[in-house]
């Protein structure tokens, strides 16, 4: 089952057991570490999520949009040791996108964002006793902490739990679809 978030209020307006995306319509696989900025031509941006975390922002006034995939937190909690671009860190990718923006005087409290991901898919029993925060918790903490930086507030944040989702963002629209996948990890 689908779920469409579109508008200000992050309302999931409708739900469809399967997402038919026009033909004509290109498609962009978005891959960890990887984000996409648009321009106002009609694109549908498919990705994957477990414990990774996509942030979706868009301008109703350009009607524009942008999504991540990033894959940890940040290279100062600990994951130093990749050697990856911004995309492949929330904080960075999100800054990265903020920037984009800001080049074409978009203000980043006038954009509309909203919050994905963050699952717990692989659930040792460390994490169930709560002794340790997960992947997906950290960079979820991270997303909502780095937008609050900037004076963000998004207008959904649908995180956390045992599934995946997969998402379809339409950056000209703002409107984002999203399907609970079960993992085969566990």
């Amino acid at each position: 089952m689908y779920h469409r978030y579109i508008g200000t209020e992050g309302v999931v307006c409708s739900m469809q057991e399967d997402l038919k995306i026009n033909s004509e319509c290109p498609r962009i696989y978005l891959k960890q570490g990887e984000f996409f900025f648009s321009d106002n031509r009609p694109v549908a941006v498919i990705t994957v999520l477990g414990s990774c975390v996509s942030v979706t922002f868009y301008s109703s006034e350009l009607q524009v949009g942008a999504i991540t995939h990033a894959v940890l937190p940040d290279p100062a909690s600990g994951y130093a040791h990749f050697d990856h671009g911004p995309g492949w860190y929330v904080r960075s990718s999100i800054k990265e996108v903020l920037e984009r923006f800001s080049g074409m005087d978009q203000r980043p409290m006038d954009l509309e964002v909203k919050v994905f991901g963050g699952s717990r898919m692989y659930t040792p029993d460390v994490y169930e006793r709560g002794l340790c925060r997960s992947v997906g918790e950290s960079n979820v903490l991270c997303a909502l902490h780095t937008l609050k930086s900037f004076n963000i507030r998004p207008r959904v944040v649908e995180v956390g739990g045992g599934k995946g989702r997969r998402l379809v963002f339409y950056p000209a629209l703002g409107e984002v679809w999203v399907k609970k996948i079960n993992s085969s990890f566990r």
